[in-house]
């Protein structure tokens, strides 16, 4: 038998019939991602899944704590960091500032609170998609705590006057961080 030198293609590919096949296959495959990830969005969004956050992201700020008693710093701050992440998923303002907090202990005056402000800037993206009043004063308070008086003052300006909370309960709530 004589092959072709350098096409080992069969007549069956080169009619055109495995790549319809193939690009049926790849749609399949399409269809299946689409409807997984359609199935997370949906999951995602029930008031159920977001209770579970909540509890994981207080597990996870819990860990912090224990971890920072214990001494061990970089385990802390690592959970911190992953309790601002749970929080910030669910739009929970509480936790994303209780991680701050968390983190401003591990960090210097000296280290500018980087991560400290970063994690800050997450909890007032959360309070504002939120509308809360209540939230966005918290952060207010805690840049304050850490000396971004700029950073407060452009957060208490993000406040809505028509927040769900009202901006007169947002007064009382104090959030310096120690």
């Amino acid at each position: 038998m004589n092959y072709p030198q350098g096409n080992y293609l069969d007549a069956e590919s080169a009619s055109g019939n495995l790549s319809n096949a193939g690009l049926r296959r790849g749609a399949g495959y399409a269809g299946f991602v689409f409807a997984c990830l359609l199935a997370l969005l949906v999951l995602g969004s029930l008031p159920a899944s977001r209770q579970q956050s909540t509890t994981r992201w207080q597990d996870t700020l819990n860990e912090a704590d224990a971890a920072l008693r214990n001494g061990e710093t970089y385990t802390a701050r690592n959970l911190y960091s992953q309790t601002a992440r749970i929080a910030s998923w669910s739009d929970d303002w509480t936790g994303v500032i209780a991680a701050a907090c968390g983190l401003k202990t591990l960090e210097s005056k000296r280290d500018a609170y980087f991560a400290t402000r970063a994690v800050l800037v997450r909890a007032m993206i959360a309070a504002e998609n939120q509308r809360s009043a209540l939230g966005l004063n918290a952060v207010a308070n805690a840049f304050a705590s850490i000396g971004e008086h700029n950073a407060a003052a452009m957060a208490r300006s993000r406040i809505p006057p028509d927040a769900r909370d009202g901006i007169t309960k947002s007064s009382p709530q104090s959030w310096d961080c120690g």
